[in-house]
């Protein structure tokens, strides 16, 4: 699964598209595979979410994001985490950690069962009780 956290510096931007940095993360098996910072820049808060989407992303960490391009990342499959605050590191050291994950795993099935693929397809090594 790959994930982006939207920066401002070292922290979690407190609104998505005030900065063009973003850290990627590559996680597999709950583990994080690979970390790198990348410039999505563009003209806007949608124009990142479409670079976003043309990297794979799957997933969102931000502080605000505009209502439409949130709406839009989760038309195309991205869940998003809004509204968390806090240096990007620390955040992925948190102990709650495992809720982050947690919550991108289920709105991937939520996505894949309203979109009629199902919850195995394509999300191997996710969670195998039904929450």
């Amino acid at each position: 699964m790959k994930m982006a956290i939207a920066l401002f510096g070292k922290r979690i931007s407190p609104h998505f598209g005030s900065s063009s940095k973003v850290l990627l993360l590559e996680v597999q098996d709950g583990v994080i595979r690979e970390k790198t910072t990348r410039d999505v820049g563009g003209e806007g808060p949608m124009e990142m979410a479409r670079r976003l989407m043309n990297l794979g992303v799957e997933g969102l960490i931000c502080g605000g994001i505009q209502r439409s391009c949130k709406e839009w990342l989760i038309s195309k499959g991205v869940a998003v985490m809004d509204n968390q605050k806090g240096e990007a590191e620390r955040f992925l050291k948190n102990p709650l950690r495992s809720q982050i994950d947690l919550f991108f795993w289920q709105a991937i099935r939520r996505f894949k069962e309203f979109r009629g693929t199902g919850w195995a397809e394509g999300c191997e090594g996710g969670p195998k009780n039904d929450f």
